[in-house]
């Protein structure tokens, strides 16, 4: 008999509102998005779900200021609370017994099992990762309010690649004049999902979606299996959402950067330095900059473990230097190039705050991409002579990527590294 699980996500106008529309058997699973309610009123919630008789992930806050994301099966009873890491008053790097086991759970759920986080959270590749080492199948991330939708579906289609997993996300609609708030889907070989209206039945894509709607889309242990027994991914069949663009910079702090084979020229101002592709990161003194060149062998990029290692093995000069992260192949197909490592770079320049250089030696193909705006959307950057030029003054780096919780946390991913390898051997 075919697994399935239909998941229902909730787009509404205001807090605390109940999704009214929903009856008893329309779902396997609705969810509600971040900061929905408070966590004293959870018992209202309760009740909801038992009156659906439906499973519940609902957004709750609490009087520390932390975020939470409440589990609840009317079915067996079992709850389970998820406490965010990022961008709160607290977060769950706060606890002093914080430890992947006790705050990196699954929810088993009609044999499919579910990785929870919250909003930001999904910045951190590790979270999302480690769940899926767990078995997690689908991740579930409700978010808050209105957010910039090509750099949220960025993100949300890289977690869903990297993880061959499911990646749902849900928003308020806040105080929006038109349609700016949708819900976000993508299927484990980071295509976008169609969601049926449960009002009207018709389909929509995320970015057609409109709020005081409940969208539903059906998923099957079959298109996780084939997704995660797939090793040619020249068979993804990704619709592009937006194509970043090249957009030409006059600045003084540009880094010109010429690849030969798997040689890299740089010069910066007065200075110039050259590196030999390795496995190891390499930095460098260019006057009051110090610039580090973060070496990613091919696949590696596809792993945000690998690149989490090489930064934890230099993290102080990482931490105090901009960085270059470098994807070097030796050979790669036109279609994977576009359908599979495109896609995972642009969200590594969101994650990491830093340029990406790709280069292909066989094909002599090489691209570059950075942070256009201080809202990290995405562009090319602009080429001269076919010398890649990169604007370091929004290459942010470490400092930037984990501001939203804090540096000194980087030790807390050391954790989870350890724990992945143990789940791995």
């Amino acid at each position: 008999m075919l697994k399935k699980l239909t998941v229902g996500l909730f787009l509404p106008r205001q807090y605390e509102v109940i999704a009214d529309n929903v009856k008893k058997g329309d779902m396997d699973l609705l969810v509600y998005p971040e900061a929905h309610d408070n966590w004293e009123n959870r018992e209202k919630w309760e009740k909801h779900s038992k009156d659906i008789k439906t499973p519940i992930i609902i957004g709750l806050k609490d009087e520390r200021g932390a975020q939470l994301g409440y589990f609840y099966n009317p079915n067996n009873g079992f709850s389970y609370t998820y406490l965010k890491h990022s961008t709160a008053d607290y977060v769950a790097f706060q606890n002093n017994d914080w430890s992947p086991e006790k705050n990196l759970k699954v929810i088993e759920l009609n044999d499919f099992k579910i990785g929870l986080t919250i909003c930001h959270d999904m910045y951190l590749s590790l979270l999302m990762r480690y769940l899926t080492g767990l078995g997690a199948e689908i991740l579930i991330n409700p978010s808050g309010t209105r957010v910039k939708r090509k750099k949220w579906a960025t993100i949300l289609r890289a977690r869903a690649i990297e993880n061959r997993a499911f990646t749902f996300c849900t928003l308020h609609d806040i105080g929006s004049k038109a349609n700016q708030a949708h819900i976000f889907g993508f299927s484990p070989l980071g295509e976008c999902i169609r969601f049926t209206n449960l009002s009207n039945g018709r389909k929509y894509t995320s970015f057609e979606t409109a709020s005081e709607d409940v969208y539903i889309t059906e998923i099957t242990k079959e298109e996780i299996e084939i997704s995660r027994n797939l090793t040619n991914p020249s068979l993804f069949h990704l619709n592009q959402i937006d194509v970043p663009s090249a957009i030409p910079r006059k600045t003084e702090t540009i880094l010109t950067c010429k690849i030969l084979g798997n040689v890299l020229n740089c010069t910066y101002s007065s200075f110039n330095f050259s590196f030999e592709f390795q496995k190891t990161p390499v930095f460098y003194n260019c006057g009051r900059e110090k610039i580090g060149i973060i070496p990613i062998k091919a696949e590696e990029v596809l792993e945000p473990e690998k690149i989490l290692d090489k930064i934890n093995s230099h993290f102080d000069d990482c931490k105090n230097s901009t960085l270059v992260f470098w994807n070097h192949w030796k050979n790669i197909k036109e279609d994977e190039y576009s359908k599979l490592v495109i896609p995972i770079i642009l969200a590594r320049v969101i994650e990491w705050c830093s340029p990406f250089i790709i280069s292909v030696e066989s094909s002599s193909k090489i691209e570059g991409f950075e942070i256009a705006n201080t809202s990290k959307a995405i562009h090319k950057v602009h080429t001269l002579n076919q010398s890649l030029l990169f604007e370091l003054s929004r290459a942010w780096g470490i400092n930037s990527a984990f501001k939203m919780c804090k540096v000194e946390n980087f030790a807390k991913f050391q954790t989870i590294l350890s724990r992945l390898e143990d789940i791995k051997s």
